[in-house]
């Protein structure tokens, strides 16, 4: 489960979105659900996920600064789907738009 709260942007609404990835990938909103019993949660806001993806901050570095929890048991997974999500392609310059 990814909880995604709005970070610096307060316009936007906070989702929680359930991520299968067996058999196939599926994502569905569950913002109106409460708990998340039996799934890995990963609470992060939307700045420290364009980081993650578009800027290569790496998932220990996020944790440290405390802009990413997740499940302890679920820590191994979820390091590794995080990890997947990163822009790495030779034509993606991160921070290249920053002035």
């Amino acid at each position: 489960v990814f909880d995604l709260s709005p970070g610096q942007y307060p316009v936007l609404m906070s989702s929680r979105l359930l991520v299968r990835l067996d058999p196939e990938v599926r994502v569905d909103d569950i913002s109106s659900v409460h708990g998340s019993e039996g799934f890995c949660v990963i609470k992060l806001d939307l700045c420290a996920l364009t980081e993650l993806i578009f800027c290569r901050a790496s998932v220990d570095e996020l944790l440290a600064a405390a802009q990413l929890e997740v499940t302890a048991w679920g820590l191994t997974d979820a390091r590794a789907l995080l990890k997947s999500l990163a822009v790495e392609a030779e034509w993606h310059v991160p921070a290249s738009d920053a002035f």
